[in-house]
């Protein structure tokens, strides 16, 4: 995967796992506003630097390393899910299921943190509709 397609993962993993929010916020000295993506809802409109911007609205890569994804894990377990990881012939399979039930979801990837987030988001979709 191309840094640009990591992400977008990372994006879609936010938003749909963590609740992110876009919102619009003005850059000191300047008349425009840049798009941010944040799960504070302290974080005021106002002006910011963009030292202050990449400090407080980044978001974690998920699908990069392996602590960002161990976060999707806890967050998939406190919705019920369970998870078995495995790295087999080079790919590394995640497998979602669900506690009681007879659904999983599982991806593969290259890396771990990728296999978990795919999994996961695929996981989260089955379960919204």
């Amino acid at each position: 995967m191309t840094d640009n397609e990591l992400r977008a993962l990372d994006r879609e993993v936010a938003v749909k796992m963590f609740g992110v929010v876009p919102r619009d916020v003005r850059i000191k000295g300047s008349t425009n506003t840049v798009r941010v993506l944040t799960v504070s809802q302290s974080a005021e409109d106002g002006l910011w630097d963009e030292r202050e911007l990449r400090t407080v609205f980044g978001v974690p890569g998920y699908s990069a390393n392996i602590g960002s994804a161990w976060r999707v894990v806890e967050r998939m377990r406190e919705l019920g899910w369970r998870l078995s990881l495995t790295d087999l012939a080079g790919d590394w399979t995640a497998i979602f299921a669900h506690n009681g039930e007879k659904r999983m979801r599982t991806a593969a990837a290259p890396s771990a943190p990728v296999a978990i987030c795919r999994a996961a988001l695929e996981a989260v979709k089955q379960s919204e509709g």
